[in-house]
This record gives structure tokens, C-alpha cells and sequence, in this order.
């Protein structure tokens, strides 16, 4: 199962189908269609979007069908899901028309889970959304939404804001400052269960080419100084949609890393050849994961700058 890139950020809503994590890894380890488990052990079964803490695979599963079937319209880009913990509130972005708006853009909406269905999707409206595009919302346990935008006045073309729920609605966003934005391009921000590590996707910094991952941490109050992700989880190709299993054992990501360079100086029949560009490691992108201990994610806090 691949997911590939797409630069408008918006992808179908094929995130929403279930994946099979193979066995424990210290090193990248990339999903292919038959993945089995090395150690003989039963696979754990997560989805792709694995910040939806379900308690069993099972309703996982019907959570994530039943959003499927509800909202793909097959007129509409309808992208980047993020299902709450509780599993009561579920966000994603949509071009979807909005009345009284003007032109089509990438919005976030939301939807809540009322009884054994979803309601119909809403809007978040200002002061969330704007005149720009808006992409991969993430809820922290209090509420705060993180999101990336390209609305007029950020640091880049692009850059990570949060919103913060107050008195039941959205505060005006807030952008994450110099700590994560730059004048480059940030989005596809990820908040890990414990509220304090932020991963998140840059292109192009520091000149490292192709897009990484990156990670901060929330120390007293401030981001630090983000930097990139370590594990070998970057290469030469574009790293993007960091994740975390529910359990909190796993990291997961996508990347166009591609093994194809290593085939350079073998002789394929044709059946071998389409096997190996369909395949993964082709570059167009898959999913990858690693054990989150091997990644040694430490805060650091003694590199603190104020927003």
C-alpha cells in the first residue's frame, strides 16, 4: 500500500484504510503488500492515521469505512483525516464549497460522532480558515488545533499555527514562530500523545534538498530550536505524514526514498522489471516505520527561544 504525493497537499482519502504493522524495528522498515511479522508473532492492526485510539482494530475499522463512504463525494478534494482520541470529533480538510466564500480553497472541517454515525461536516470558519489553504489539522488532549496554512502574514510560504479552544470555540490562530517556521515552507505538523513533541515536515531547509521531518519540543511554555529527526528516518528523497501509533511503540512516515539505484547493474525480464518499478522502494512513495525507543527522542530543553 503507497500513498503518493501530492504538491497541492491534498490527498484522497485513501489515509483512511487500515494497515497491517509488521514486526519491531530498529531501522526503517517500509511496508510492502504481503508484510508479515519477522518474528512469527500476530501483526498489531492500526491505521495509517494512528492518533485515533480505538479500542480494538475492529471499530477502528468502521470508524474510518463509514467516513469514507459518508464524505467522498468524488467532487471534492477530501484529505488528511485526524480522528480525536476519544473518537468523538473528526477533522479533515476539504475544497468542498463554502457559502458566502468567494473561491475554492483547502479548509479544515469537522464532524462529530453521534450515536453509531458521523454528523454531516461543518466548516470551522474563521478564525481558523482564510483566504488561503489550510492543511493537516492535529488536536492536542486540550483541544488546541495544529495546522499548517499558507494564509497572508507567516514567516514562509507556508507555516505551522496553532489554535487554541477557549470557551468552546477557536482562538485566533497563532504562529509557532522562528523556533519552527522559517522562510521556507513548514507544514504537515504532528503532536505526539504526550503534548509535547511536534513533528513536523520541511522543504528544502538548511539546504538538504527534498523535504524532512522534523521535531520540537514544548519546554516550559516555548518550542525549541527544531532540528531533524534522526533514525534514519530523512534521505535523499521526501519524507512527510509523521505519525505515532496508539500504543506509543511505533513512529510511522511516507517517503520517496528509493531503492531502484541498487538495480542499476541487473539484468531484468520484463515480469521482474514491472515488479520492481510497482513495487516498493520505486520512489513514488510508501510508508515506513520504525521502533519510537530507536529514534532516543530527549527533550531539549536547554535550547529554548521565546515565540
Amino acid at each position: 500500500m503507497r500513498l503518493k504525493q501530492d504538491h497541492t497537499r491534498a490527498r484522497l482519502l485513501r489515509p483512511l484504510a487500515t494497515v497491517l504493522i509488521a514486526a519491531a524495528a530498529c531501522a526503517p522498515v517500509a511496508f510492502a503488500e504481503d508484510a508479515k511479522p519477522a518474528d512469527g508473532a500476530a501483526p498489531a492492526e492500526a491505521t495509517v492515521k494512528a492518533d485515533a485510539n480505538f479500542p480494538n482494530a475492529d471499530q477502528a475499522k468502521n470508524y474510518f469505512a463509514e467516513g469514507v463512504q459518508q464524505y467522498r463525494t468524488g467532487r471534492y478534494k477530501d484529505a488528511d483525516p485526524f480522528i480525536t482520541a476519544d473518537g468523538k470529533h473528526l477533522f479533515f480538510i476539504s475544497d468542498r464549497p463554502v457559502p458566502g466564500k468567494a473561491h475554492r480553497d483547502l479548509d479544515i472541517w469537522t464532524a462529530d460522532r453521534v450515536g453509531a454515525h458521523w454528523s454531516e461536516p461543518r466548516n470551522l470558519g474563521s478564525p481558523v480558515n482564510s483566504e488561503g489553504q489550510e492543511w493537516y489539522p492535529t488536536v492536542a488532549a486540550d483541544g488546541t488545533l495544529y495546522f499548517g496554512s499558507d494564509r497572508p502574514g507567516g514567516k514562509g510560504k507556508t507555516d505551522i499555527y496553532r489554535a487554541r479552544f477557549v470557551d468552546g470555540k477557536y482562538a485566533a490562530p497563532e504562529n509557532l514562530g522562528d523556533t519552527i517556521n522559517t522562510a521556507g515552507d513548514e507544514y504537515e505538523p504532528f503532536l505526539a500523545p504526550d503534548g509535547r513533541t511536534l513533528f513536523f515536515m520541511a522543504d528544502n531547509r538548511e539546504g538538504r534538498g527534498d523535504s524532512d521531518i522534523f521535531v520540537s519540543w514544548l519546554c516550559d511554555g516555548v518550542w525549541t530550536k527544531s532540528e531533524p529527526l534522526g533514525g534514519g528516518v530523512n534521505s535523499p528523497g521526501n519524507e512527510y505524514a509523521p505519525k505515532i501509533s496508539p500504543d506509543g511503540r511505533y513512529f510511522f512516515w511516507s517517503s520517496t526514498r528509493s531503492t531502484m539505484r541498487r538495480l542499476a547493474d541487473k539484468t531484468f525480464d520484463t515480469q521482474a522489471y514491472l515488479a520492481a518499478i510497482r513495487g516498493p522502494g520505486n520512489g513514488l512513495g510508501d510508508i515506513y516505520q520504525i521502533d519510537l525507543d530507536a529514534l532516543n527522542l530527549q527533550p531539549k530543553c536547554g535550547k529554548t527561544e521565546k515565540n
